[in-house]
């Protein structure tokens, strides 16, 4: 035991690094003597009560500073049980001294004990006997513990508030780029970095920043020159060294890489980092795994943190074995209890997730991460009442903490509970903390006597009243831009200050106000609105992962494939871990390439009482090619068709001398399809088709269409077809054509109700004309995956010549206007519509797996009621190839008629 503790100890001094020894040189003595204590006596390094130890009481340890150095030592190893009870019973204890406060609260953070902390420096800031360096240091803490728990806008505040105070302030400035990074602000960080600031250009910690920055963009080769300048500067770490690998092993160069890898474990070979790296460069070199290895040839702390390369390299399975193993080792180890947690959330076995951190939830009870972890996992896991139950302890616990609000909002709408997401957005956007600015906002405006800050302020105070603070910093931030320099030195840093005071909530309600206005369009399937404002929400929120998704979505589903795949890729550029974004950007890669298919048809109808003329079976075949322009945005087809046409006698009219027979054509057919911006679409295809038979007239049919999406308040639609009247021999044989031109109007009105209206002319190659007119209204009434909805469609006809049947003597020679010429025609259907998908990803682009089943009752004014039920079916069952069948049957007295459609494509 004594052994295992002592290479603990080496451990945690190896992770505490440089930070470790700048902060207890002056307690050497100490620390040395509680390190031998250590060895000997563990038990004594824990707070005991009488009658629990057999270490006396004289043994016990009081020294204050030792024990503070003690719980740092014992939560770098992951001994948080050992420690934790000790650290909240001190922060009790001694609640007035600033200097113990802080570093406890620094101690808490190690287990993600944030709001704890929180409650910790709050008070401590507001004490009016803090003298300005301790202030300081309460301040940038307090940034790291809201950094920490993603509370980036607050954060911001305490940063930004330092460096108001003074500007030279290095570590202000470190932390505040330190801050742009973690919210994924690249390229604010950037700025920072490039402009003047307090640390000078070639400053070690400012290069290190510099060169992170530049790695998120992918600019590799200059983040590379940067830890180059830290080796000539002499100023490179074991950190940087190994940092430097990585930038070596992205550009490619890995004999540079090995060779500086395997320098630093020549110098240490318990380096978890530059051995991961380096056993990774060539994993042949090394028979054992190293996590797998028996004996252990890693202690407890080295396999976590193996395990977390594992999964920072997205071997999640490997990262649980390494995990596995720490726990088989040291059962209570804090880091591998959580870190396995998250991983096999990641690798969806939810419910052993949930067990775990419910386990750690138990031992380390009201633990902030803890808590969030566990609502994020349980959303994950579609358990939606759980989570938002979860996220409703986390509001309750903290209410000024934005992050559970603003998930569970998100939550809901997973849920389809837009009405839920929408009060949670709604809360985000005021705030009670608003109202106690609103009285030194009137004593500043009555102080400027200037008319746009003036105006800006007035404003603003009648917002502060109603809780809010967007959008009126805005042009009070401009107003001091345009007038500041008039006011005096002393109101002008006032009203900075305050500007910076407000900013948090402003930034909040903003970035609430925007997701709000973009969810719930989507939701709404106003898909182009929605685009726009995500765009907006990224803007301001540069780190908002789920919006970049989701602005890809909308692109995705808008068609422009192109913008969709960038939107992807800077995604990834983020988290390249994001398990949805990589199989998007593999699916629009696939989509990308040239596709052959197979399309084959069949259709029957005939009209076995009426007087629809409907008396022919057809047979199609096609070898469709399609090629994608720029990921899919446009696509031009190439199709190679056959057809044959088989003419049945027609039942409803007496005798007569049809054209019966197959008749066999071939053809050909180029069309082109393609979003042109994000309001306008377009099509168009021309078929020619050639009959063997000459005394058959040889068609060249196509079909046009324009789309414009009007502000998604409805598609408005103006289309051209030319086709065949192929409804019996008569009409094959006098080869009529149809010019059916359409005007289409779809109306999303809600979610859950939509409308169609379409108006079609129809011009015939024998002179007639007729008119037809339909409306769709769709309600909803279980939404997706498992899709239930209900159609009522009217209908109305009108041709201006009828049929006219020519005789010679009892036999029937021919028909004029051989096709069915409704007069005054009125039919109405009630359609019901199951649509369930079966999907493993439900996002646009993933592979399909969906079927569609309709029942459809209806009647008209001929009193012929009927019956059609259809069925759709699609499967994406490898990632280059696509199965599609539809078939449909319709009965009724007037019209009986069959089809099935079959299609089987495969992408190169």
């Amino acid at each position: 035991m004594a052994k295992y503790r002592a290479r603990q100890v080496m451990s945690a001094s190896r992770a505490l690094g440089m930070e470790f020894d700048q902060q207890r040189r002056g307690v050497a003595v100490a620390l040395g003597l509680i390190l031998l204590l250590a060895l000997v006596q563990p038990a004594a390094f824990v707070q005991p009560s009488l009658g629990s130890t057999i270490v006396p009481e004289a043994a016990w340890i009081d020294d204050r500073e030792a024990r503070l150095e003690l719980a740092r030592i014992l939560a770098a190893l992951g001994q948080v049980r050992e420690t934790r009870e000790q650290v909240i019973a001190m922060a009790a204890a001694e609640p007035h001294d600033p200097a113990h406060q802080l570093a406890l609260a620094n101690i808490m953070m190690t287990w993600g004990d944030f709001r704890r902390a929180e409650v910790i420096l709050r008070p401590l800031l507001a004490r009016d006997d803090l003298d300005g360096p301790t202030r300081r240091r309460a301040a940038l803490e307090l940034s790291r513990v809201l950094l920490a728990a993603q509370r980036y806008e607050e954060a911001e505040e305490e940063l930004l508030l330092a460096l108001h105070g003074d500007e030279r302030d290095r570590q202000a400035w470190h932390d505040l780029v330190a801050l742009r990074i973690a919210e994924q602000d690249v390229d604010n960080a950037l700025i920072l970095l490039e402009a003047p600031a307090p640390v000078p250009s070639d400053d070690p910690t400012r290069l290190r920043q510099q060169s992170r920055a530049l790695s998120a963009t992918g600019a590799y080769h200059a983040a590379l020159d940067l830890q180059t300048a830290l080796v000539e500067q002499g100023a490179e770490r074991r950190a940087d060294a190994v940092a430097r690998a990585r930038l070596l092993i992205r550009l490619e160069r890995q004999e540079e890489a090995d060779a500086l890898l395997a320098g630093l474990l020549a110098d240490d070979p318990d380096d978890i980092d530059a051995r991961y790296l380096w056993f990774h460069l060539d994993p042949q070199r090394e028979e054992d795994p190293w996590c797998e290895a028996q004996p252990p040839r890693l202690t407890p702390e080295q396999l976590v943190r193996w395990g977390e390369l594992d999964a920072q390299a997205g071997q999640h399975a490997a990262a649980i074995v390494c995990l596995e193993a720490a726990l088989e080792q040291d059962p209570e180890q804090f880091q591998a209890r959580l870190a396995l947690a998250e991983a096999t959330a990641t690798v969806r076995d939810y419910d052993r997730s949930i067990a775990l951190l419910d386990a750690l939830l138990e031992d380390f009870p009201e633990t902030s991460k803890l808590q969030f972890t566990r609502a994020r996992v349980l959303s994950w896991a579609e358990r939606y009442e759980d989570a938002q139950e979860a996220y409703a302890a986390l509001r309750e616990a903290l209410p000024e903490d934005p992050v559970p609000t603003r998930e569970a909002a998100r939550v809901a709408l997973w849920s389809k509970d837009a009405e839920t997401a929408t009060r949670l957005y709604r809360e985000l956007q005021v705030s009670e903390q608003a109202e106690r600015f609103q009285s030194e906002v009137e004593s500043l405006r009555m102080r400027t006597q200037r008319p746009a800050i003036d105006a800006a302020l007035s404003d603003l105070g009648e917002a502060l009243g109603d809780g809010r603070v967007y959008p009126m910093l805005g042009p009070l931030e401009e107003a001091l831009a345009e007038e500041g320099d008039a006011l005096l030195p002393e109101l002008r840093d006032q009203l900075a200050r305050l500007v910076i005071e407000l900013r948090p909530l402003d930034r909040i309600q903003e970035s609430a106000f925007l997701e709000e206005q973009a969810k719930l369009r989507a939701w709404h399937r106003r898909f182009r609105t929605a685009n726009t404002r995500f765009t907006e929400l990224i803007a301001v929120q540069p780190g908002n992962q789920e919006a970049r998704f989701d602005l890809a979505q909308m692109q995705c589903i808008i068609g422009l494939h192109d913008k969709s795949i960038d939107t992807y890729e800077s995604l990834l550029n983020i988290d390249p871990l994001h398990t949805r974004a990589s199989e998007a950007v593999e699916r629009i890669t696939i989509r990308s390439r040239p596709s052959l298919g197979l399309n084959l048809s069949a259709w029957s109808e005939e009209s076995p009482g009426g007087t629809r003329l409907a008396a022919i079976d057809r047979q199609h075949a096609e070898l469709a090619a399609e090629i994608p322009l720029k990921n899919g945005r446009y696509l031009v087809n190439v199709g190679q068709h056959l057809w044959q046409e088989r003419p049945k006698p027609l039942d409803d009219v007496r005798g007569g001398d049809q054209l019966l027979g197959t008749y066999e054509a071939q053809g050909q057919s180029l069309g082109f399809s393609g979003v042109l911006t994000s309001w306008l679409s377009a099509a168009a295809q021309i078929t020619y088709k050639d009959y063997r038979s000459s005394a058959l007239t040889d068609p060249t049919l196509g079909r046009a269409a324009i789309t414009v999406n009007l502000r998604d308040w409805a598609d408005l639609s103006l289309e051209y077809e030319r086709t065949e009247m192929l409804a019996n021999g008569f009409a094959l044989e006098q080869g009529i054509l149809a010019n059916l031109w359409r005007l289409r109007l779809s109306v999303p009105v809600r979610r859950w109700l939509d409308l169609g209206v379409l108006a079609e002319y129809q011009d015939y190659s024998d002179d007639n004309q007729g008119v037809a007119l339909r409306a769709d209204l769709g309600v909803v009434l279980k939404d997706h995956p498992r899709e239930l909805k209900v159609t009522l469609t009217g209908e109305y006809r009108d041709v201006r010549n009828q049929n006219i049947f020519e005789y010679e003597g009892a036999n029937l020679v021919n028909i004029q206007y051989p096709y069915w010429t409704p007069q005054d025609y009125v039919a109405g259907a009630l359609t019901l519509q199951w649509r369930h998908d079966l999907a493993e990803f439900l996002f646009c682009g993933a592979r399909q797996h969906v079927y569609l089943l309709k029942l459809g009752l209806g009647t008209d004014t001929e009193h012929n009621a009927g019956i059609r039920f259809e069925g759709e079916y699609r499967y994406d069952f490898a990632p280059r190839w696509s199965f599609t069948a539809q078939g449909m049957i319709q009965r009724s007295r007037e019209w009986d008629a069959e089809g099935l459609w079959l299609g089987l494509s495969y992408r190169f």
